[in-house]
């Protein structure tokens, strides 16, 4: 599974988010991209981005003023649910 996080440098949620999902991909065989939202703006955008720092899974979109370790780990176990039953 690739996980996209949106973040930037100098965000101090995103940072907070950053480290929660280190944590969570170091237990699994899950792969993040880590997209810079200063530098990809644009992209960011196209890709349903409004709020930073945010995870995309596939369509999915997890978003908001603090994602914390539960969030992130009830989002990521959600998606793997889904796969595993395709």
């Amino acid at each position: 599974m690739t996980i996209k996080f949106y973040r930037t440098a100098l965000c101090p949620r995103c940072f907070l988010a950053k480290r929660a999902l280190e944590k969570i991909t170091a237990e699994s065989d899950i792969h993040v991209e880590i997209i810079e939202v200063a530098t990809t703006a644009l992209g960011s955008w196209r890709d349903g981005i409004r709020m930073i720092p945010a995870l995309k899974i596939d369509d999915d979109i997890l978003s908001g003023v603090l994602l914390d370790e539960q969030r992130i780990r009830t989002f990521i176990a959600r998606h793997q649910q889904i796969q595993e039953n395709d």
